[in-house]
Order: structure tokens, then sequence, then C-alpha cells
């Protein structure tokens, strides 16, 4: 990820690394962050990064060098920007942050192990994950799509794609 002239690099056990200008930083645990076993990274609008690990979600504002923690959120394997929200797929559903404060969405035939979430070419949200489960919102809450997952039963969906009019799963 780059962002302001420096790289990024989050690492599964060393920590989030920078690179500027041929100096390489370390943002571990010691300067704030939750977990050194960084699962997802996630730069917002606002140049804010999200970093999910095992223990939760840490929320890193590279020019107050401040960070605020979520532990309720962990595992994460996907996040996106929106309708003013940051969403998060986690081995435990969906999670909805809006002005730092969380709700959680439970999924329903257990497919709690969510590994992506996009917008589809038709701009609503989709998420989706083991078991070729797929959710898309409704405004107010996930609903399943059953005509997709009779597809895909028993499929690991990683990843959801849209372009020139047409969404790739």
């Amino acid at each position: 990820l780059t962002y302001k002239n420096n790289f990024y690099v989050a690492t599964f056990g060393e920590g989030l690394w920078t690179y500027n200008k041929g100096l390489w930083l370390e943002i571990d645990n010691k300067l704030g962050l939750f977990d050194i076993t960084i699962t997802d990274l996630f730069k917002d609008i606002n140049g804010q990064f999200w970093i999910g690990s095992n223990h939760g979600l840490t929320l890193f504002s590279e020019s107050e060098f401040q960070m605020t923690h979520f532990d309720t959120i962990r595992n994460s394997f996907g996040m996106l920007e929106f309708d003013n929200s940051i969403w998060i797929c986690s081995r435990t559903g969906i999670d909805k942050i809006k002005k730092n404060k969380s709700k959680h969405f439970s999924l329903e035939q257990g497919a709690n192990f969510m590994l992506n979430i996009n917008t589809n070419h038709k701009n609503k949200l989709q998420c989706a994950g083991i078991g070729g489960y797929l959710y898309e919102w409704n405004g107010t809450d996930f609903t399943v799509r059953t005509d997709f997952n009779k597809l895909l039963e028993g499929q690991f969906v990683y990843d959801i794609e849209s372009h020139n009019n047409k969404t790739y799963y």
C-alpha cells in the first residue's frame, strides 16, 4: 500500500512496516499496534489505516501517530468503505464502524467466516466466504442470496470484483 510517498507492508508476525526515502520504520505493539500478526490492511478516504489482526482492529492515524483499538473485531479478512462506514469481514460475521461505533452482524445459516466484502456492479454491498455463501446488504441487515449459494455451495469465495457492468466472484 502506498500513501504520501510512503510504502506500507503488512506482515503476518512482524507488524506494519513503512518505507520512505531509504528508511524502514517498524510499527509494532511497542508503538501501540494491537497485534503484530496482521490479517488485513485498509486505507480509508481520510488517509487513516485500518489494521486487522488476530487480537483486534487498530485504527491508525499516521498524521497524529494515534491508534484507536476495537478489541471485539478480530481476525478481519476484508475491509471496505461504503455509505460513510467501514465494513469488515471476519471469522464471526461482519462489522460496521461509523463514527468509531461498531455494530456486529451475525449471518444466518452458520456461514460467519467471511473472506471478502465489496460492491457489485449495481453498487450493492456484498460479502462472501467459506461455504460459498453470498450475502447482500438490504439497508438494515444482510440477506442470503440463495440463487448464488446453490451454485457455489461448499466452495470458498475469496474475492468479489466489479468491472464493465459485471460482477465476478
